[in-house]
């Protein structure tokens, strides 16, 4: 799946970010390329898999898409500046459902 918040994709070239439900937690791992998307602090990246809260993610259903809200942080996933251009500095911020810049939509990779 590629997907996308205020009209920019949250994939870098062809390799789309893969969403896997831990059944454990019921919470998402997203990864890429054996790396998954972490948060440390108000930042995120991908890292080696360490099993960590840091690379739980939730997806809950909000207006016109899903919030990603890291399970340590309880930040969610934002796309800061709003920057619709490839490469848009995405990170953690304070969940605000429903704020566009929180706001993805999942669309099936080509």
């Amino acid at each position: 799946m590629n997907t996308s918040a205020s009209g920019s994709q949250m994939n870098a070239g062809a390799e789309a970010i893969r969403f896997e439900r831990d059944a454990s937690t019921g919470y998402y791992r997203l990864s890429k390329n054996g790396l998954e998307l972490t948060a440390k602090g108000n930042t995120a990246c991908m890292a080696k898999p360490n099993g960590s809260g840091a690379q739980l993610w939730k997806v809950r259903a909000v207006d016109c898409g899903c919030a990603i809200v890291n399970a340590a942080t309880g930040n969610a996933l934002d796309d800061r500046w709003r920057d619709t251009g490839e490469g848009a500095l995405v990170w953690g911020y304070a969940s605000s459902l429903g704020d566009p810049a929180q706001t993805w939509a999942f669309v099936k990779a080509a």
